[in-house]
């Protein structure tokens, strides 16, 4: 691979990172001043129900069609988008119908419908189009800064417009909700190849055998990252988790960004090296 290629991709990333992770701290910035911590509290116990069943349920395609030598086929891509699709609409299921169980580890019995309208994320994530994933491949990286970057400008748009009319956790329920749709538009618009569906229960069984191991691992990963929320949350209440969240958000982010660019960068050179 060209150095000076993967260098201008490297930069690409990281610029696109960068920015997104700015636009998620003046998010937060924003919110934080002016909703409660108590609001803000509620609305990071209802994000954390959703991290942990996408953790707990990661199938990690993403991974699987950058290392993977078929991975950019239309083939391959058809099955990874079915069973994106399955994964989304299986978590939506989970979330919605348990909704009554996780206000209750919170003590927020009152705002159960704000669990169940959260549900509503997964299953529309779970029909973005993978096409920017693999064209990464070939250290093509537009389409996947595109997709990382647009949807976080976009959000981060509409949160003083919702934080006016709502002014209370609601605002950050429905900015989470159009970062979702956000990020399925852009995907679609930035694919080269339009979104289908298709099935081989050879390649969805390749895939579910590449994955359990990483399912297994995100559920640790969430008890390791997300887990101390959920103990706070729980054993102090809501305005001790607004608090917690804000200072962990942006502890965080640096750490995510370098690992987001490394995934992206790494993977495929890993992938073309084993297959080679």
């Amino acid at each position: 691979m060209n150095p000076r290629r993967l260098v201008a991709s490297g930069a690409l990333l990281a610029l696109a990172q960068l920015i997104s992770a700015l636009c998620g701290f003046t998010r937060t910035v924003f919110i934080a001043r002016e909703l409660t911590l108590v609001d803000y509290g509620t609305a990071a116990a209802i994000a954390t129900t959703v991290i942990a069943v996408e953790m707990s349920t990661a199938l990690a395609v993403d991974k699987m069609l950058l290392q993977d030598a078929d991975g950019g086929s239309d083939e391959f891509l058809k099955n990874a988008h079915t069973l994106m699709a399955i994964r989304g609409g299986f978590i939506a299921i989970l979330v919605y119908f348990s909704a009554g169980f996780f206000a209750d580890i919170y003590g927020l019995e009152n705002v159960k419908w704000a669990f169940q309208m959260i549900a509503f994320s997964p299953l529309i994530k779970g029909f973005a189009n993978l096409d920017y994933v693999a064209q990464q491949k070939n250290n093509e990286q537009l389409a996947a800064a595109a997709t990382q970057l647009v949807p976080e400008l976009l959000a981060t748009l509409v949160i003083l417009p919702l934080l006016i009319i709502f002014m209370d956790m609601r605002a950050m329920l429905y900015a989470l909700l159009l970062l979702a749709i956000f990020n399925v538009l852009i995907s679609h618009f930035t694919a080269r190849r339009p979104f289908r569906l298709g099935l081989s229960a050879a390649l969805l069984i390749r895939m579910f055998n590449f994955s359990w191991p990483l399912m297994f691992g995100g559920f640790l990963m969430f008890w390791i990252l997300q887990g101390d929320k959920v103990i706070v949350g729980s054993f102090y209440g809501m305005e001790q988790l607004g608090l917690y969240t804000i200072v962990f958000t942006c502890l965080m982010l640096p750490c995510m960004i370098v690992h987001r660019i490394a995934n992206a960068l790494a993977l495929p050179i890993l992938g073309a090296s084993y297959y080679a």
